[in-house]
This record gives structure tokens, sequence and C-alpha cells, in this order.
């Protein structure tokens, strides 16, 4: 999240100005009041209309949030490693880093796969990874090998765990597609 708000937020609530008033006045959609709702970006346009409207300055209406540095964590990925990724528009989802300290230094992007503790059905592309302590896992995990994507480095938020050599074999096994980029 780099810009927040709750400035706006709380100044409409101070002048008894409703979110759909805001809306109303500054000819903005529902889904641009809700995406401020969810302190996603929108456009200069709209901040502008907004302080015309309500009489103010943008850092009256919202602030940044300075991003933290990238953690000392990427430099030295490994293969197996459980990340959280911060994808646009998705929801913080864990992902297993996929290929080797050597294909990950050189490249500003690494080949992650989505773990899952739920399933509604067990389809064929679907490898079960047992979680332990050391592993920093929930007692079973799910890799779901069709959803193998690149990711950027600054994506994956903080490592929380690491699959066993074992499971890390039965993955890169279950891949169907030839991926070299994994090995």
């Amino acid at each position: 999240m780099a810009f927040n708000f709750d400035k706006l937020w709380s100044l409409i609530a101070e002048r008894n100005i409703s979110k759909d008033t805001l809306r109303n006045k500054i000819s903005a959609s529902q889904t641009t009041i809700v995406s401020m709702g969810k302190n996603k970006n929108v456009s200069l346009d709209v901040i502008d209309r907004i302080c015309r409207f309500l009489q103010c300055y943008p850092h009256e209406i919202m602030e940044y949030i300075l991003e933290p540095p990238i953690s000392e964590d990427f430099l030295d990925l490994k293969s197996g490693d459980v990340f959280i990724l911060d994808f646009p528009g998705e929801k913080a989802t864990p992902v297993v880093i996929l290929q080797s300290e050597q294909a990950i230094k050189n490249h500003p992007v690494v080949w992650v796969l989505p773990l899952t503790t739920q399933l509604f059905s067990k389809p064929s592309d679907v490898i079960e990874i047992v979680g332990t302590k050391e592993t920093g896992l929930p007692k079973t995990v799910f890799a779901m090998t069709s959803k193998i994507r690149p990711v950027q480095k600054q994506q994956l938020r903080e490592k929380i765990g690491q699959i066993s050599n074992k499971d890390l074999a039965k993955v890169k096994n279950g891949i169907t597609r030839n991926f070299d980029i994994i090995n």
C-alpha cells in the first residue's frame, strides 16, 4: 500500500458528507470510491476533483506510506523457499520458489507456484505438501502445478517458511510442462 485515504474519510465524516454524496459531487464511479476505500491508487484527476469540492489540499485527504526497503531475504532466495506474494488485484498468496539459486541471481523475475490450504476438489494438477514446525507451514498445503508463473522479486513480501527437499522434488516432478527455467 503506497497511499492511504483515511484522512479523506475522517474529513468527510467531520463535514457530514456521505461517500455517495462525495461520489456524485466529484462525478466519480462507485469503483473509484471502493478503490480508495481499499487504499488503491486513483488518478490525479480524481484527487483534483476531491480537493476542489472539499476546498483542501491533497495532504489533507491522503498520505503516502513509504514501502519498507526490500528485505535482506532477497539476497539469498532459494528453491523451495515459501514467501507471501503481493500481486496487484489479488489477495496476498503464499508461493514456493521453483528456480535454482543461480537462476534467481541472474534474473529480475522468479518462477513461483501458489500454495493453498483449502481445496474443494482434488484436481490432477495438485500436489500435497506436508508442513512441519521446522518448515513454518501448516500441516497440509497444496501446490497447484498448473498455476506456475513468473513474478518480480519485489512482489515477494516476506519469507514464511520452506518446503522440504522431498516435497520440492515432488512438486518439480509434478509440473507437466517443460520448464527449463526451474532447473
